[in-house]
């Protein structure tokens, strides 16, 4: 560093290095870029601004507006003049000129002006008087409309259209009057109109207003309130709009407590619902060649928002009957599906079905359970010797990379046991993604303290187990260790790396410094 120092001219050479290569992955960015090139003066001035005209809207605001003009090189705008006096510049092609006095004469003209200086000659002038304001106005009784139509009274104080474009948490909010208006629009959750308004400084006949730092999904409530160029006012109209719902494509957690028992001739199963505030209902579907991985695989025996069914005549001896319960939200997204399978022997008794007792195939791939992501809220959990801690108060997602699994895979069953040493357990589906990059699902909280052992075992086609691992989920309904998560490293990291800056910038003034006592 000190010898660099030393050598002013090489450390030159290497910025004016990486200035090209700024330069060069700037432009490489773009397709093709314009070089315009002037040679000798530009003496031209733009042509001169013509139809000029002054129309009074108001005892004090004049609008005025002319056709454009042209430059032999490049136009910037327009110089607009007062009674002599230059009172605005502005690059379009109108201006509104307010706070003036009213019943008084006022004289315009305009010029345009290159970006080189050049100044045109005058418009011609226009002379105009503001309006007054009249000495026995009319009464305009104040009329609450919601539709923003006509509703009587003044025609040139009221709204002839209106428009409400709401967002998430924003609206616009376009009306256009009769004639020219000064309005001022308030908004709130409740006619009060509590949360803001915003008034218009000059008339016009077209408004336009955007509101945001609104909540999605909510209804506001607003009003336009209008005044007129001779003073007069009135409510123009009272209405409201709801805001947009943010996007849900999150599915809904799989139902809860779900079990198969055999009553008779028939098939008896009960679950609970996902307490979800926009859970909607469930979807059944069974099969006896293995458990429906979605939602046409197998036959559909049951539709709604009940907590049981009965499926009568399914428990035939020497079959097994699978079932895959999918509840579904208001938006239509579906959980990955909550599964559940009762075997009959060739006597019409139950035999318990354990995946776990299912072999691994010969060719079957190795996975662990630190390929699967466990996230909550958003946050993603780390695996700690194959524990993963997670906030029993909190929705769980698993997810499992596609690049992860095989391709031959048909279903990917997960089975979390209720304890260490317990015999019951409940298990689900993971379920392909919509952009088809994981499959994943989600699990309703746990809501207690506990250690769950879970299984991931996965099958092809041919119903054969293709890859199998186990983990352990500890739950906590108390705060969690602030050292599970990736994120809690980053305050670590933002200290290690202003530490290396600073003994950067110590090592350039030290050698500066010694640059400098060498020299002397």
């Amino acid at each position: 560093m000190t010898s660099l120092l030393r050598k002013p001219e090489l450390l030159i050479l290497i910025f004016s290095f990486l200035f090209f290569i700024v330069i060069h992955v700037t432009f490489a960015a773009s397709d093709s870029f314009t070089v315009s090139t002037l040679i000798g003066d530009d003496t031209t001035p733009p042509t001169t601004p013509a139809n000029l005209s002054a129309t009074p809207v108001a005892t004090t605001q004049i609008d005025l507006s002319w056709s454009a003009s042209t430059d032999n090189f490049s136009l910037s705008g327009y110089q607009v003049f007062r009674d002599s006096v230059q009172i605005a510049t502005t690059t379009v092609t109108s201006y509104s000129d307010t706070g003036l006095t009213e019943s008084t004469l006022y004289t315009y003209y305009v010029t345009a002006y290159d970006s080189v200086g050049n100044v045109s000659s005058s418009s011609s002038p226009v002379s105009t008087t503001t309006l007054a304001t009249p000495i026995v106005p009319e009464p305009e009784p104040e009329v609450e409309d919601s539709g923003g139509g006509d509703s009587g009274g003044s025609p040139a104080l009221r709204i002839v259209s209106l428009e409400v474009i709401p967002g998430t948490t924003f609206a616009v909010i376009n009306w256009h009057t009769a004639g020219y208006t000064r309005s001022v629009l308030r908004w709130g959750k409740t006619t009060s109109y509590e949360l803001g308004s915003v008034a218009e400084n000059s008339f016009s006949l077209t408004h336009t207003t955007l509101i945001s730092g609104l909540e999605p999904g909510t209804i506001y409530q607003f009003s336009i309130g209008g005044e007129n160029g001779v003073g007069a006012q009135r409510v123009l109209v009272n209405s409201s709009f709801t805001t947009l719902r943010e996007p849900d494509n999150t599915p809904p957690s799989n139902v809860t407590n779900l079990e198969a028992k055999k009553i008779a001739d028939d098939i008896q199963l009960t679950w609970d619902n996902p307490r979800e505030q926009d859970f909607s209902y469930v979807r059944i579907l069974r099969s006896d060649r293995f458990y429906p991985s979605d939602l046409v695989d197998g036959a559909l025996i049951y539709e709604g928002s009940g907590e049981a069914f009965l499926d009568k005549g399914s428990a035939v001896p020497s079959t097994t009957q699978y079932f895959t319960l999918f509840s579904y939200d208001e938006r239509g997204n579906v959980s990955s599906g909550a599964v559940v399978a009762l075997r009959i022997d060739g006597q019409g008794n139950v035999v318990e079905v354990d995946i776990g007792d299912i072999p691994l195939s010969p060719d079957a791939v190795d996975i662990s359970i630190e390929d699967l992501i466990f996230e909550q809220e958003g946050m993603r959990l780390d695996s700690i010797d194959g524990k993963i801690h997670i906030d029993g108060t909190k929705q769980l997602t698993l997810s499992l990379l596609v690049e992860k699994v095989p391709r031959r895979l048909k279903s990917i069953v997960v089975t979390v046991y209720e304890g260490e040493l317990s015999e019951k357990s409940f298990s689900f589906l993971l379920r392909i993604d919509e952009d088809g990059t994981r499959y994943t699902a989600s699990v309703a909280p746990f809501t207690i303290d506990g250690t769950f052992p879970i299984r991931v075992s996965i099958f092809d086609y041919g119903v054969e187990k293709i890859a199998e691992t186990e983990g352990t989920l500890v739950a906590s309904i108390a705060a969690l260790p602030s050292s599970i998560t990736n994120r809690d490293y980053l305050p670590y990291f933002l200290i290690l790396l202003a530490f290396l800056l600073v003994t950067a910038l110590g090592l350039i003034v030290r050698g500066r410094w010694g640059s400098s006592v060498v020299g002397a």
